[in-house]
């Protein structure tokens, strides 16, 4: 395939203004910006010539398809390297969802529903060019290497009034890290602080004023001895391998000592959106220690008006019921020469900005809102085993390949899974379970299907996983009570199986038990333990690694990003939220188990399809400081169930909602919030019926005019107006713009560019699982199982 393209990017110099710029007969002084930085080819010029050679190609189809028309998206079983090969261009203005590098994320130019014109693979710079006024490219981007650029940027936006986005690595199915004719500011290449800043606050026992060693005295007081340093510019990849590094030190003896609680995409910034919206770690600590926000004990930025500041906690109190001590007094630092280098910076306590809701609205209140995090310290904890906890049949009876042929019991046997992950995670001691094991348990997508007998082949990394030797075996031991004396055993009565097969079936979560019956199975049977030849000993390590940041990076094996974390975020030429309607739903524990029976069924549904839902916890309600942008809807919500796909799944959502929102009444209640931040945002309900979902075949116009706003969704109501109002007083000129952010303003919402049809045409099904059908696109997504592990 032959991409016309000229440069990847364009140093300012002389540069004609853009066709917006000239139409509007203003030209931004440009020359004053790149003047102040520390270099001005450090400002360049975003071109369509950039996007198509950058960032087109590698969403293309292979030009040997017979039907090239139909644009898939990436669901390669390499897919979880793909996004590597966007976020490091030299134009920096890659996107996530390739439809995002328009207007509110939408084509303009369709043949069909689905279908982009041949000239989009003839002539992609031609057809992009032809909609030049509809691409949301920025109108320049800053590539800062150190602080001092980024305050220059910010200080010449606030000056001049200019819309100001962040990036990192834009992964962000809403297009949120950019905007046309914004000033993109792209911290990739900032310096780095992670390879080289972990402590041991023991040792040194917080001292000093630094950055680090006021981490470092917060850290003890939560009973945590590690912290670690990450610029606004790391991606997890980063940060993940400096842990190991630092695990593996000769010079400490070998012995493997933190765990990050992290999200497992690698190209992810943990400083940056992610962060930002809260923090999803679906199988890395998030229901024992709290969400990303949590993690958080320093805070270094540069506000909309360029002041280079530090803030964090000053004084806290011991709270009972809550995890983590609640913060009281947050006190805040500016730098009086941010342009110098690190180790000549001058810190010095200001007040040009109320710091106790800074801290407040930096964790959690979205990402390019506030300024620009340029790093952040993150608390480590204690290194746990790293368990994975699947269901594994020990037995090649010709009787169970029945059984799991029936679908009668097999609906029987996946209800089972699906209500015993309810009563484990959410009523444990319903099982003989405590909350510190249950806690340490979680997932945010499974494996399907859960039972297949040996021999086995994983290629699915969606299993539950359990930190720590004792809630692996706890979970273990809790499946057989929940056969043998708990619901379980009902339902698969029920449905067909016999008593003796079900206490077989008992046996056969993996645990230590297991292990033992396993060592004798396989001893006495000619059955491979794993399709590729493997042995127990093969399995074991599949199953368990000691170390939990090692597991993150060593997934890429055979790719050209051998030795870094995956990236399980693959980029979509289509933006989910705006074509399919994908969304989250955030359903609280208790009326989760309220309305269990009917959820049961639903959940299995959801596991079938390859549907992700992260797990809450009451960790989650107790593991904060009580002042942060999280609405107590996130807080206490137990299933984070993603939708996605809004057609497909568009009676279960409306099912959904009376479950959420039944008790309340849009005339009188505040709105809660129960839409989750982290990569994907869509309108909320209708205003006047919370029960109803905002129908895709609105325009945006009337999404806004007729449902509840993607921030109200997202905050609530009540929290919503106070990061408003905080909005207002930090930067009231609005210049810090993020779409699906508190305080924007979408400019003039356009009808989505999609054909109309009085009926459906015929069902075409491509190579790569698209479905057309109507005015929406669907296609099957049950492939991406790992779609948001994490965050």
């Amino acid at each position: 395939m032959k991409l016309r393209h000229a440069v990847a990017f364009v140093a300012l110099s002389g540069t004609p203004p853009s066709s917006a710029e000239a139409e509007e007969g203003a030209m931004p002084p440009w020359d004053d910006l790149s003047s102040a930085l520390s270099s001005p080819s450090l400002l360049t010029v975003p071109t369509v010539d950039a996007f198509v050679s950058e960032c087109s190609e590698p969403f293309l189809t292979d030009p040997a398809m017979t039907s090239p028309g139909s644009w898939p998206s990436l669901l390669e079983e390499d897919s979880s390297w793909k996004a590597w090969t966007l976020i490091d261009q030299p134009s920096k203005v890659c996107t996530s969802s390739f439809t995002c590098a328009f207007d509110d994320c939408y084509f303009p130019e369709l043949v069909a529903p689905g279908n982009v014109s041949d000239a989009m693979f003839t002539d992609t710079a031609g057809a992009l060019g032809r909609h030049e006024e509809s691409l949301s490219l920025p109108a320049r981007v800053v590539h800062p290497e150190s602080i001092g650029d980024v305050v220059a940027s910010l200080r010449w936006a606030f000056g001049n009034k200019f819309p100001v986005t962040v990036k990192t690595s834009g992964n962000h199915y809403t297009g949120a890290g950019t905007l046309r004719g914004s000033l993109n500011i792209n911290t990739r290449n900032l310096p780095a602080y992670s390879d080289t800043s972990i402590t041991d606050c023991s040792e040194s026992a917080g001292a000093g004023d630094s950055i680090i060693g006021r981490a470092c005295r917060l850290a003890l007081a939560r009973n945590k001895t590690g912290v670690v340093r990450v610029a606004g510019g790391e991606v997890w990849d980063l940060l993940l391998r400096s842990v190991v590094a630092y695990n593996d030190d000769p010079s400490r003896g070998g012995k493997a000592k933190y765990m990050a609680l992290s999200g497992s995409a690698g190209t992810v910034a943990p400083a940056g959106g992610w962060m930002a919206s809260g923090g999803n770690s679906g199988m890395r600590g998030m229901r024992q220690f709290g969400m990303g926000v949590d993690q958080v004990l320093q805070l270094e930025m540069v506000l909309p008006d360029g002041t280079h500041v530090r803030f964090g906690p000053e004084e806290w109190e011991e709270a009972p019921g809550y995890i983590y001590p609640k913060t009281t007094k947050v006190n805040g630092y500016c730098n009086e020469k941010p342009e110098a280098e690190e180790n000549e910076w001058v810190w010095k306590e200001c007040d040009v900005v109320d710091f106790n809701e800074l801290w407040m609205a930096a964790r959690g209140g979205g990402g390019g809102t506030w300024g620009i995090v340029t790093s952040l310290v993150w608390q480590l904890h204690q290194q746990p085993g790293h368990y994975h906890m699947r269901f594994l049949p020990l037995t090649t009876d010709e009787t169970w390949k029945a059984v799991l042929a029936d679908e009668a019991k097999l609906n029987a046997i996946d209800e089972t899974v699906e209500d015993f992950k309810l009563e484990y995670f959410f009523n444990p001691s319903a099982l003989g379970v405590d909350d510190d094991d249950s806690n340490a348990c979680g997932n945010d997508s499974d494996c399907y299907p859960n039972f297949s007998l040996p021999p086995w082949q994983f290629t699915c990394a969606g299993a539950t996983v359990c930190l720590g030797e004792s809630a692996a075996e706890a979970w273990a031991t809790a499946w057989r009570t929940f056969l043998t004396d708990g619901r379980g055993k009902e339902r698969l009565l029920a449905g067909g199986l016999s008593g003796e097969q079900i206490e077989e079936m008992s046996g056969w979560a993996y645990g230590s038990d297991w292990k033992e019956q396993a060592a004798n199975f396989f001893e006495t049977s000619d059955v491979p333990v794993l399709s590729d030849g493997g042995d127990l000993a093969a399995l074991e390590s599949s199953l368990f690694n000691e170390e939990p940041s090692l597991f993150a990076v060593q997934s890429l094996q055979g790719t050209p990003f051998e030795g870094h974390a995956a990236s399980n975020h693959p980029p979509f030429v289509y933006s989910p939220p705006r074509y399919y309607g994908m969304t989250s739903a955030i359903i609280s524990i208790e009326r989760t188990l309220e309305y269990r029976d009917t959820l049961v069924p639903f959940l299995t549904r959801m596991n079938r399809d390859g549907s992700p839902w992260y797990l809450g916890s009451k960790g989650i309600v107790s593991a904060h400081d009580q002042m942060t942008a999280i609405p107590q809807s996130r807080r206490e919500g137990g299933l984070y169930l993603i939708f996605l796909d809004l057609v497909k799944w568009e009676d279960a959502f409306e099912a959904v909602l009376p479950i959420i929102f039944g008790d309340l009444d849009p005339n009188v209640d505040a709105f809660p919030g129960f839409v989750g931040h982290n990569h994907n945002v869509r309108h909320g309900p209708l205003k006047n019926d919370w029960t109803k979902p905002c129908p895709l075949s609105y325009t945006l116009d009337e999404m806004d005019e007729l449902c509840i706003s993607e921030q109200e969704a997202t905050w609530g109501t009540e929290l919503l107006a106070r990061l408003e109002k905080f909005k207002a007083e930090i930067d009231p000129d609005g210049i810090m713009t993020c779409p699906t952010g508190v305080g924007f303003k979408r400019a003039a919402a356009k009808e989505p560019a999609l054909p109309e049809y009085t009926e459906d045409p015929a069902p075409e099904s491509s190579s790569h699982g698209f479905l057309l059908r109507g005015k929406h696109v669907l296609f099957d997504l049950s492939l991406v199982l790992f779609l948001f592990i994490t965050n």
